[in-house]
Parts: C-alpha cells; sequence; structure tokens
C-alpha cells in the first residue's frame, strides 16, 4: 500500500485482517483506477460485494444524519469486556459517537487479537468462536494468534446445514481442553455519574455570587431576558424578592445552569445522566442539550410567572408516614381535595391542596404518625389539579418552541423514566399538574449501575434525599 501511490492515493485502508491481508475503500471512480492498476501489476486482489465505501470518506456524507441518530439512543453500561475493532483495545465504556467510528474509521482486527493473546499469555490458548456466516474471521485466526499461543479459530455456521455437529464439536473441544486456572482479563464496571439539580426550597440570598464574576457575558444576558439585574436578586435580594416564585425559579435556573458551566469546565467530564427536581429539570435539560441557556431562562420565567399566580392553593410537607398510609389518612378524613405533589422519599411527602384544608389538616396526619407536619410558605397548589390553568397556558407558550434531541439521558419528574425527545413538550406542560417522583426517578437511576450522584447547584437538599432513598433500598434488599 505504502509503495504504490496509484493505491494509496486513491483509496483509504478500511480494515487490517491479518498481517498479509488488508481492505482498501473508497470513491467509485478512484477505486476503479485502483482496480486497474492491480490487475496490471498481478496483486493478488478480490472486490468485496459491497455497495458502499464504509470506513472512508465515501460515507461522509451519512455523518451529520448518524450521529443525530445516535444522539436519540440510550446505551447500558458494558458488562463483558470488548475487544474494540476501532482501537484494538478492551473498550470499557461507549465513547460519544462510538458506532459512527466503527463504520468510518479502518478495522483493527490485527491489533484486536494481539491485545487479547498479550492479555492471556503465551502460554494459554484462546477459543475463538466466529459467528458468522462465512467462517471468514475463524480462517484468520491462525495468521494472527501469537505463535505458541495454541489458540484455536472455529466455525459454527455451515452452508451445509452442518450447525449443530459443529457446535457440539466446540462444546467438546471445550470441555476436553478446559484449565481449572484459565486466564483472566481484569475489568471493572465504571462507575456512572448523574447530575442532579434543585428546585424551589433551595434559594439562599448570596447564591451565585462567584458564578456571575466568572461567567459576566451569561450574567448579562439573563439580565436582559429577565428584565432586572439577577446579579442584584440574588446577591442582595431586596425586599426579600427571591422567595417570591417568580423571581426564585428564574434564579435558581441562572445559578444551576452556571454552576454546572463550571464543573464542566474543570472536570472536563459530561456525566451518563441528569434529573431535577421539579425546576431543576429545566437545568437536567439545558445539560443534555435540549435547549440553549437563554431559551431555558425564558421558559422557567413563563413558568414561574404562572405558577405564582395561582394563589388560592397551600402545601404541606409530611414527615414519618408512607405514600400508603397518606392516602389512608386523606380517606379517612375526607380530605380528597388534597393532592400527593412531591414523592421526596419513602417517608417524606408534601402535600397540595386549597389554603384553608391544608392549614386545618395537620392534626389527623399527626394523630396517623406523622413526625412532622409542616405547611411550606409558597403562593400555591404546586403539582396538583389546581395548577391545570396554569398548564393549559404554558402548553401554549411551549409550542413557539423547537428544542434539539437530547444528548444525555434525562429523568421525567412525571414518568420517572427517560425522557424521548418526541415527549419533551407534553411532559413539560404535565409538570405543573403532576406529582414530582422523585423517589422512584432516584431508584429508577440507582437501577442502572454503580452510580454516583453530584447536586449541581446551592444546597445540598436532594443529595440528602438521595442518601435517605438508597438507605430504604437497602433496607428492602436485606
Amino acid at each position: 500500500y505504502q509503495r504504490n501511490p496509484e493505491i494509496k492515493n486513491n483509496s483509504t485502508i478500511a480494515s487490517i485482517n491479518s498481517p498479509n491481508q488488508f481492505v482498501i475503500a473508497g470513491e467509485s471512480e478512484k477505486m476503479n483506477l485502483v482496480k486497474k492498476f492491480m490487475k496490471e501489476h498481478d496483486i493478488l486482489h478480490q472486490e468485496l460485494m459491497v455497495s458502499y465505501g464504509f470506513h472512508s470518506a465515501a460515507i461522509d456524507p451519512a455523518e451529520r444524519q448518524y450521529k443525530l441518530y445516535l444522539q436519540h439512543q440510550t446505551f447500558s453500561p458494558i458488562a463483558v469486556p470488548i475487544l474494540s475493532g476501532v482501537s484494538g483495545n478492551l473498550l470499557r465504556d461507549l465513547p460519544e459517537n462510538y458506532f459512527w467510528d466503527v463504520v468510518r474509521k479502518p478495522t483493527v482486527y490485527t491489533a484486536a487479537i494481539e491485545t487479547l493473546e498479550n492479555a492471556t499469555g503465551t502460554k494459554e490458548e484462546v477459543m475463538y468462536i466466529d459467528l458468522g456466516p462465512s467462517g471468514s474471521l475463524a480462517n484468520l485466526i491462525k495468521y494472527n494468534s501469537k505463535e505458541g499461543s495454541g489458540s484455536k479459530g472455529f466455525q459454527i455456521m455451515s452452508p451445509f446445514q452442518q450447525e449443530l455437529k459443529k457446535l457440539e464439536e466446540v462444546k467438546r473441544y471445550y470441555k476436553e481442553n478446559k484449565k481449572e486456572t484459565s486466564a483472566y482479563i481484569p475489568f471493572k464496571k465504571r462507575q456512572l455519574i448523574a447530575y442532579v439539580f434543585p428546585g424551589q426550597g433551595s434559594q439562599k440570598k448570596g447564591m451565585g455570587e462567584e458564578l456571575f464574576t466568572i461567567f459576566p457575558k451569561l450574567t448579562d444576558q439573563a439580565s436582559e431576558v429577565l428584565g432586572y439585574s439577577i446579579n442584584e436578586l440574588c446577591v442582595d435580594n431586596p425586599n426579600r424578592q427571591l422567595n417570591l416564585t417568580q423571581y426564585t425559579q428564574p434564579a435558581l435556573y441562572v445559578v444551576n445552569a452556571l454552576s454546572y458551566l463550571k464543573l464542566k469546565e474543570e472536570t472536563g467530564v459530561l456525566p451518563d445522566f441528569v434529573a431535577g427536581h421539579s425546576l431543576g429539570e429545566f437545568n437536567a435539560l439545558f445539560a443534555a442539550g435540549g435547549f440553549d441557556f437563554t431559551t431555558g431562562l425564558r421558559l422557567v420565567q413563563k413558568r414561574g410567572a404562572l405558577m405564582a399566580r395561582m394563589q388560592e392553593g397551600g402545601m404541606a410537607a409530611v414527615k414519618g408516614l408512607s405514600a400508603e398510609e397518606i392516602r389512608g389518612v386523606i380517606e379517612q378524613h375526607g380530605l380528597e381535595a388534597i393532592d400527593m405533589a412531591n414523592y421526596n422519599s419513602q417517608n417524606q411527602i408534601v402535600l397540595s391542596g386549597p389554603r384553608e384544608l391544608i392549614a386545618k389538616s395537620g392534626p389527623y396526619f399527626e394523630s396517623a404518625g406523622a413526625t412532622l407536619y409542616f405547611p411550606l410558605n409558597v403562593s400555591g397548589a404546586f403539582h396538583s389539579r389546581y395548577m391545570l390553568p396554569a398548564k393549559v397556558e404554558f402548553e401554549q407558550f411551549l409550542r413557539q418552541f423547537t428544542f434539539s434531541p437530547l444528548k444525555i439521558p434525562v429523568v421525567s419528574n412525571v414518568e420517572a423514566s427517560f425522557y424521548t425527545d418526541d415527549k419533551l413538550k407534553r411532559l413539560l406542560a404535565d409538570q405543573l399538574i403532576q406529582p414530582v417522583r422523585w423517589t422512584e426517578s432516584m431508584t429508577f437511576l440507582t437501577k442502572q449501575g454503580e452510580v454516583t450522584f453530584t447536586e449541581v447547584g446551592p444546597g445540598e437538599v436532594l443529595t440528602k434525599l438521595i442518601w435517605r432513598i438508597q438507605q430504604d433500598l437497602q433496607e428492602v434488599v436485606l
């Protein structure tokens, strides 16, 4: 390949199959020149039955659309080591756009086999079982295995319908040659990272002061969108506006977003999952690329204004009772006008309903065993049926926006599972009238693998809730 510019300049190495065999690819006209040259110079070659120039610039027009498709996919953690045909090394997690690299970069089959042979040692034999229809990979093993390794390739599929017979041969060979101390490639599951963003209730005077200095342009953009100084609101809290819903939500969104950008700059790490509690879910969607900083702020500003107008209701936190026990109290005392708004942990649930009913219902829950019944300082019955007018108006507001595909899996408060791009607007509107299923959401994430949670924003409210949820899960398992 290197010695003949007629080949090198008109093609790309697509695959290195063995020390003596490689595949080239390229655009049709140039490949015709290469084939003509090889024929004239008696270079042994065979044209492959493919219609595209895989692993070459000939497929670059497919890059954008395929990468966009990949952004819609959610992949599970790798549980078994994979020898990468792209790098020739052990693959312990899936890099971003990895499956585009699989079809665009050359396949280094020889390097992958060498990696495995070196890992197991020269005295350990490896059984390579070719599961393809042609058996071509099994035939290449003898050219790629280390001398003296005893490795052997097996073909299962056969054009003569001998699959079961060949499978029995493999099983028999394995049984006869299995060693008690077989080689093992150390492999540990990668620790998964989840960023969680707090919602209303985490605000405090002085939050974001350092961030506004680090990100002056975004701070100015936020102030321009809001029509007032975000710096002054958060740092000075004039007239205690920071505790008013229409101001709280934009302020928290900005501080959460800037906290994420700072963390991203410092670590260079993208999380595997993101989630947010109520308002914080907008920050999760921003981190996942669903919309830009200012679009998210406009959404949150509208959301906060609509929720602030709903002033006929109230909310209360109940500790020490499960959801089932709370339902029992509601049914027993005719409190059906009360909704459960936040499932924060197994024994911490927030109620929403008419203000007077919320105010006088404490004794019912305390007599049932609640360790705390605490009315919250909020303007309305959030996450309940009483937010329906706000939900309808917010739904209309959302129609004017176009969102981008999510690049990071985001957990929905409404469904306690991952968003899909087609549900994004509907779930953001439904969030106003549906409960925050935080316990289920964090349980769902915990089951994705070994997950480390990092709270991004002011305070540690979610960190404490997640610890409690995980403790409850362990107790259930025990």
